[in-house]
């Protein structure tokens, strides 16, 4: 039974991990009137609000603020990520909506989250988060993207 747990798990990942990949391939395929990165002010107000809450509702690793989405990576959370994400998703909008001069839902509702459980999977996660931009061909070296950041400490494999 374990056997076979085991390689039902594997099977799933795979199939999860997968999903993943192609869907944020569309996701860097976006074609949006603005964007997240597009005003410097809209981008620094999500990346305020991220390293605010680092050590208050959660640690924070490292994050990905791309044109039409956010990588995170997060750990040892505080309150429910559900709290958490609504907390971020809350704030951010209010003040994306001021600058912008609009009213209504900014963020959709529905976040995408998965569960790290290696200390490989963390480097790759956290390669894959840094080198969004590159990947999108937004940048050549993910050093030049000024919308992600990580923790040194987690930047050693």
């Amino acid at each position: 039974m374990i056997k076979n747990s085991n390689r039902l798990r594997h099977a799933l990942t795979e199939i999860y991990n997968n999903y993943f990949i192609e869907f944020d391939t569309l996701l860097d395929q976006y074609d949006s009137k603005y964007t997240l990165t597009e005003n410097k002010i809209i981008a620094q107000i999500i990346s305020d609000a991220i390293k605010y809450l680092d050590n208050k509702d959660y640690k924070l690793i490292a994050f990905c603020i791309m044109p039409n989405h956010v990588h995170l990576i997060i750990y040892q959370l505080k309150k429910p990520l559900f709290t958490i994400m609504k907390v971020l998703k809350g704030f951010t909008a209010r003040e994306i909506n001021k600058i912008l001069h609009r009213k209504g839902q900014f963020w959709q509702s529905e976040s995408y989250d998965n569960v790290i459980r290696s200390k490989n999977e963390l480097h790759n996660k956290i390669l894959y988060t840094l080198n969004n931009p590159v990947k999108a061909g937004l940048v050549n070296n993910h050093e030049d993207w000024p919308y992600s950041f990580c923790k040194p400490q987690f930047l050693e494999k």
